[in-house]
């Protein structure tokens, strides 16, 4: 039987059966009542698991797959066992590091019940989430709304950043399937990332409900992550850039918030691969009419997608990018508004010798902008400019104006000749000056 509504009567009957025991024993002032409840769901959704294995190697793939969704609503702590362990002590931390290795051996279970293949990454992403799961509530119940806010933002960045990209081959079959088949493969994959991220949700809005989360931090880290994607670079610093200056002016108390955010939104762009349309060449026939042979080809170019990582000078300007929001994160931490904060000295050397180290290595000559902002400002607040002697007459100017543009001159020849020549000389087999490709000479003297 292809569509057997007593699966879903029989989940439906057990999760009210749960919730309903869980009540009663809870206002009877049970505490370790719970915990049976949970080991009772447990064992519900080792059945379902049994008979997906056991659907599957019979042929009845369709009802495989309806008890494998039931399995993976299971997954997702639906009696709320994990908040029941954060309040029970040692005991609450060991039966949450059982739960999450129920809730991993569990995935594996299913992969080999439906015999499909879960890429590492797709397990990676769901065994941190059901880490966010486990740990979390227990963290909260000791933290304020801010740090507990910092703390699942920053959660959900990294699960956003181990997030598979591609969300249709993070599962494969393990036997050949028809077309018909990889269809509905694809649909589960996606119901299954749906429904563990609605169910997840859900979690966190109880613990919303028990312990206050400022929300504002998580919002950010959500739109980070959507930054981080987009597959213009320059949305990219238009946007950090707009939300570090905005909160500069509106909140400075969250400028070192946003500008670390900011700092590894860049470095995830750098370290990921993004999704780009990339040519693509195809054979055409050069005439497709029925009445002529086929007896040549023309070359035809169309467009794809593919999963590639950024160019190795985006890849230096975002590291610039995260040097120096890491610079500003730390720099303006604690600030409230009002002057800018004190450098400290020890800060801004490391700062400058790692500026140096990466304008030496990789050529990056940005880095040494914002050092020189860095520097100069450090220099300007310091006080050590008022030790420097200021001259008193227009020939004491024109004197200090005379030695300057010697010293920048000597400076900018020292600069040009330390440079080596072959950065100035097209990169072999590269574009040339007038935007082409370097072509081999034509012994002919022409091109046909």
């Amino acid at each position: 039987m292809k569509y057997n509504p007593l699966y879903l009567v029989s989940a439906m009957l057990v999760l009210a059966g749960l919730n309903l025991v869980s009540k009663g024993l809870a206002s009877e002032g049970s505490l370790y009542g719970p915990l049976a409840v949970g080991l009772v769901a447990e064992v519900y959704a080792a059945v379902l698991i049994g008979g997906a294995a056991l659907l599957t190697r019979v042929g009845q793939r369709r009802p495989a797959v309806l008890i494998a969704l039931i399995a993976i609503v299971y997954q997702v702590d639906l009696t709320l066992h994990t908040e029941t362990c954060a309040v029970l002590g040692a005991l609450g931390v060991t039966l949450s590091a059982l739960w999450l290795a129920i809730f991993v051996a569990k995935l594996v279970a299913l992969g080999w019940a439906l015999r499909v293949r879960i890429a590492p990454r797709a397990l990676l992403a769901a065994t941190l989430g059901a880490l966010g799961l486990a740990a979390l509530p227990r963290t909260f119940v000791a933290l304020g709304p801010e740090h507990a806010g910092t703390l699942l933002a920053l959660f959900v960045f990294a699960l956003g950043v181990v997030f598979p990209r591609d969300l249709t081959d993070c599962v494969t079959s393990r036997a050949e399937l028809d077309a018909w088949g990889r269809l509905v493969l694809r649909r589960t994959v996606l119901a299954t990332w749906a429904i563990w991220g609605v169910l997840f949700a859900l979690h966190v809005a109880f613990w919303a409900s028990e312990a206050p989360i400022a929300w504002a931090r998580v919002v950010l880290a959500l739109l980070a992550l959507v930054v981080a994607r987009q597959p213009r670079e320059l949305r990219v610093w238009v946007t950090g850039g707009g939300a570090l200056a905005l909160f500069a002016v509106t909140r400075p108390s969250e400028l070192s918030s946003v500008a670390a955010l900011f700092a590894l939104t860049l470095a995830v762009r750098a370290a990921t691969r993004l999704r780009t349309v990339v040519p693509a060449l195809r054979s055409t026939p050069d005439d497709p009419s029925p009445y002529r042979v086929r007896t040549t080809e023309r070359e035809a170019w169309t467009t794809t997608e593919a999963l590639a990582r950024v160019s190795p000078e985006e890849r230096l300007r975002l590291i610039t990018g995260t040097l120096a929001a890491t610079y500003v994160a730390q720099w303006t931490s604690g600030w409230r508004g009002g002057s800018l904060p004190p450098h400290n000295l020890l800060v801004d050397v490391l700062f400058l010798a790692v500026a140096a180290a990466l304008a030496w290595r990789a050529r990056g000559r940005l880095v040494l902008g914002f050092a020189g902002l860095v520097l100069g400002h450090g220099v300007a607040v310091s006080g050590v400019l008022a030790l420097v002697p200021r001259p008193h007459s227009l020939v004491g100017w024109g004197a200090s104006a005379l030695v300057l543009g010697f010293a920048l001159l000597l400076a900018a020849i020292g600069v040009s000749f330390a440079v080596p020549r072959r950065l100035a000389r097209p990169a072999e087999g590269g574009e040339d000056d007038r935007g082409g490709h370097d072509r081999a000479p034509d012994p002919a003297g022409y091109r046909s």
